[in-house]
């Protein structure tokens, strides 16, 4: 089942306008209410998924044929030139780089219909990782957000890689934009390990392995960084 960058994209894109909405009105509002309706829904999903809550094929059907139905150009259409600044906290790298909000969107959706049709395909037990997916003990994963964005989808990729098997998993705030997700590694016989982490989180990387071998200091061996926007 699609379902981890189902709930993962969902969650970077929820990222970008979830603040408390008293104040917003119109377009923004509109895309906030939206945001909460999707974390409600990917909260419903990622619960039965990993057996969590009892497993019900009709209500992630039609949890996924919503988010769906919300995602891809509606979801885009929400964010219009001009529509930044308070009381929206959407981070300006959306419309800088609208063309990879607008990937992500789209990617989405598609994921959404995917997850919507394998519903009846019950998971036993927790969902299980693909083969590709597995991480030896040794890997060192650190996830790196902006403080304005990418903390759920941080939590929900944290608890994904640990189940993968990774002996260390840290989330770091920083205190600047993440222009687009990626992936990095640091010394080249961590490449593989890293190609698998890209996998994991992203599905087809797409461009977001970053060789940073020539980085210095280096960091310790295993270690293999992720950059959520």
């Amino acid at each position: 089942m699609k379902l981890f960058p189902t709930v993962l994209i969902l969650a970077a894109c929820s990222g970008a306008d979830v603040a408390a909405h008293e104040n917003a009105v119109g377009v923004v509002k509109e895309r906030m209410e939206l945001m909460e309706r999707f974390d409600e829904l990917a909260d419903r999903i990622f619960a039965m998924i990993h057996g969590e809550l009892a497993y019900d094929p009709a209500a992630v059907r039609r949890a996924a044929e919503e988010i769906a139905e919300g995602a891809g150009r509606h979801l885009t259409a929400l964010f219009p030139e001009g529509s930044g600044g308070a009381p929206s906290e959407a981070s300006p790298a959306i419309w800088r780089e609208s063309g990879t909000f607008g990937h992500y969107a789209a990617m989405l959706e598609d994921w959404s219909r995917e997850l919507a049709a394998e519903a009846g395909n019950q998971p036993r037990g927790r969902l299980p990782l693909p083969a590709a997916a597995a991480l030896p003990g040794r890997a060192r994963i650190v996830i790196h957000h902006p403080r304005s964005s990418g903390s759920r989808a941080s939590r929900l990729l944290a608890g994904q890689l640990r189940r993968a098997g990774a002996g260390e998993v840290e989330i770091r705030e920083v205190g600047f934009a993440v222009r687009k997700p990626s992936v990095r590694y640091f010394r080249p016989g961590d490449r593989a390990m890293a190609a698998a982490t890209c996998g994991l989180a992203f599905g087809p990387c797409r461009g977001a392995l970053g060789d940073f071998t020539g980085y210095r200091p280096s960091p310790r061996r295993g270690t293999v960084e992720i950059w959520l926007p």
